[in-house]
């Protein structure tokens, strides 16, 4: 978590350019009062109206919120929606250099009318959209491109977001991109409908429903969701694909790793308008301040997450994901060493839920930087990551008298601090036998030091058995508690040799 910390603080010391479409989100909320007498609609007395920025304003927006300079390119239409969209944008202190007016264009619009409902959820009873506009003509696009190269100098990375408002065509996509490859810059696509535009981009972003749509795959499984994740790896050239599901949280696929599943923070849901939006800004942040992709996209699981607890298109500043955080790493570090039984129930339910669970084992006596490695390795094989930890006798049946040299409940809490660790669960015997038997995780994982074959026998007759799946992950060379414990009487021998 300190390392999420340190990322976020990070935040705003590079500009980042969004390009595509802009959108107003108007809501409408207010109190119904009761049903038409002409007509059997419900009537409606106005409360409050709110505009938001949406699209490609909701990016840039959020990313001025993070702490960052942003700067927007695009259109908006010479109507009441403009200007009040402009006056938007600057209200936000987004850099709008490269916005223009377009005379003939009606601007992107969606109404939302919202109805308080007294002891209840806020619901939404109607939704109305200005109609899809025009492709535009080369010239807009030319005049844009041309701010594109003002700007692109002076940034760190390029959203080019797609909400078929016709904006974007493959030509002007591609010239975009040539830009940021000529002056080495991150580039992040996401589109609602043409996700064949970001072809080699760094990342592109998507939902599960249009990952399916893209690649013609159902994806009702985890299976068929890397299937998918794959493909767009592959038939786009991307980089990296990051895959949004929902209450699922996401899915991060690379071209170097295995497929990474990240759950997602429980929240209770209320607007999840901009939600997408929120992930796109916040991995683009994360990115040009340090992170990895898959820590962008834990980041991007805490923007999320608490976007859509609040209503309307709620904008995520850097206190705000830095309270997730905190929040977070609390409530972890009370609940994630649990008993057996409680693990038992909790894996019954997630699994329910379509979760994979990982499952490895081991002293973890004087950690080291080999068990980082090898634990982050290890939380890639699933949904969630359990450790169990060998209690103090059990350690001093498998290593002797002398050991552990740290106790059990502070070598516990020791791995509950790490992110990659979901629970720990402390086991007695010499084996977790017992405790696999019980729990039936879906993925066993052992260490690189091991083979199929050297594994404990029985455990992988037992995993093999009901259906799980065995995992080698490969370790650090030369790096072993043992050696760490000889080196340091190694220096402490030399120590006491050189006093006397």
């Amino acid at each position: 978590m300190e390392r999420f910390e340190r990322i976020v603080n990070n935040f705003g010391k590079k500009d980042i350019l969004v390009i595509g479409d802009i959108y107003l989100e108007e809501y409408i909320s207010g109190k119904m009062t009761g049903i038409a007498s002409e007509v059997p609609h419900p009537v409606i007395e106005l409360r409050e109206r709110k505009y938001y920025l949406g699209a490609a304003g909701h990016v840039a927006a959020t990313l001025r919120t993070l702490g960052f300079n942003s700067h927007i390119i695009g259109l908006i239409g010479h109507d009441s929606s403009g200007k009040i969209l402009f006056d938007q944008l600057q209200a936000q202190k987004i850099n709008i250099d490269g916005v223009y007016i377009h005379e003939e264009m009606k601007n992107n619009t969606h109404l939302r009318i919202i109805v308080h409902q007294p002891n209840s959820y806020n619901q939404e009873i109607l939704r109305i959209d200005t109609p899809e506009p025009s492709h535009f003509n080369s010239e807009w696009q030319t005049k844009l491109l041309n701010i594109v190269k003002e700007k692109i100098e002076d940034v760190a990375a390029v959203i080019v977001l797609d909400k078929q408002a016709k904006l974007l065509n493959e030509k002007f996509v591609r010239q975009i991109h040539e830009l940021a490859r000529t002056h080495k810059k991150l580039i992040i696509g996401d589109s609602d409908k043409s996700r064949e535009l970001f072809e080699k981009f760094d990342v592109i972003v998507c939902n599960e429903h249009e990952a399916a749509e893209t690649t013609k795959i159902l994806i009702d499984n985890l299976e068929n969701l890397e299937q998918a994740g794959k493909k767009l790896l592959d038939n786009l050239q991307v980089s990296n694909v990051v895959i949004t599901r929902g209450l699922q949280g996401m899915s991060i696929f690379t071209n170097t790793n295995h497929p990474v599943h990240l759950s997602t923070h429980p929240q209770e849901i209320y607007d999840v308008t901009g939600a997408g939006e929120t992930v796109t800004a916040t991995i683009a942040a994360a990115l040009v301040s340090g992170a990895s992709i898959v820590e962008a996209g834990r980041l991007a699981n805490y923007a999320a997450g608490y976007a859509v607890s609040h209503p309307g298109l709620t904008l995520v500043s850097k206190n705000d994901l830095l309270h997730q955080i905190r929040l977070e790493r609390a409530q972890l570090d009370a609940e994630k060493v649990v008993s057996v039984d409680e693990l038992k129930k909790i894996i019954e339910k997630l699994k329910k839920q379509g979760k994979s669970v990982a499952w490895t084992n081991g002293c973890f006596d004087l950690m080291h930087v080999g068990h980082i490695l090898y634990l982050k390795d290890a939380r890639a094989q699933g949904d969630l990551l359990v450790v169990g930890l060998n209690s103090d006798e059990s350690v001093r049946m498998l290593k002797g008298p002398n050991r552990p040299i740290v106790e059990e409940t502070q070598r516990a809490k020791l791995l509950a601090s790490l992110w990659c660790v979901d629970y720990v669960v402390i086991f007695f015997d010499k084996s977790p036998y017992k405790v696999i038997q019980y729990l039936q995780p879906d993925v066993y994982i052992k260490g690189g030091d091991y083979t199929i074959d050297t594994i404990n026998q029985e455990e992988r007759r037992l995993v093999e058995g009901y259906g799980g799946r065995i995992a080698i992950v490969p370790g650090i060379d030369g790096m072993s508690t043992t050696n760490l414990i000889q080196r340091i009487l190694e220096v402490g021998s030399a120590e006491k040799t050189e006093k006397h």
